[in-house]
């Protein structure tokens, strides 16, 4: 991990992290999963060439990791946001995913 985060290809590095906190949240281990998320989406936030669907891939990781630890209403927030990005992208399956999760009751 230590070589890829001093690399200068951040984005490898953004879609490794964002990966491993894939990999947090599947083991229940909240409190290592939400740094990798936000890493990964500061990097996805400030480099240009950023690809949306990486960038989607990410806000819908942190919104799976928000639902499971029960902090809804900023879950519902990333799935909005995730949806837009989905739907630019026309990747149908994430837009409804998206739907469904905003319009979920908690």
């Amino acid at each position: 991990m230590a070589l890829l985060r001093n690399s200068t290809d951040k984005l490898k590095f953004a879609h490794t992290i964002r990966h491993l906190g894939d990999v947090y949240v599947q083991l229940r281990d909240w409190s290592r999963a939400e740094p990798c998320f936000r890493e990964a989406l500061d990097i996805y936030r400030n480099q240009p060439e950023s690809r949306r669907l990486d960038f989607a891939n990410a806000i819908r990781g942190y919104a799976v990791l928000k639902d499971m630890s029960g902090k809804q209403d900023e879950s519902r927030e990333l799935w909005a946001e995730a949806g837009l990005l989905y739907e630019a992208e026309g990747i149908q399956a994430g837009v409804e995913e998206c739907r469904r999760r905003t319009a979920q009751p908690r």
